[in-house]
């Protein structure tokens, strides 16, 4: 993912969207994690860092809150929406 498609994308989130977002991901992530996924995030990922914050995720979320960010994502235009249980399989 480009730095040109998540700003794209920032831009087209919706305030709902965001508060989701911001919801599932306060819960689950401190400051300090927060930041050190900011500094990942902020050149791009290759294919390789997103899988590896993908299974990141998923160990930390439950099903639900799997399936609801990446609904978002989706939408977005940044992920292809494969639901928790389709990426479980797929390991």
């Amino acid at each position: 993912m480009s730095q040109e498609a998540a700003d794209s994308a920032a831009k087209r989130a919706t305030v709902k969207d965001r508060i989701e977002i911001g919801k599932v991901v306060l819960d689950h992530w401190n400051a300090k994690e927060l930041k050190a996924m900011s500094a990942k995030l902020s050149g791009g990922l290759t294919i390789a860092e997103k899988r590896e914050l993908k299974k990141e995720a998923m160990a930390k979320l439950s099903p639900e809150e799997y399936d609801k960010l990446i609904a978002i994502a989706e939408k977005l235009g940044l992920s292809e929406g494969k639901s928790y249980s389709d990426s479980t399989r797929e390991k």
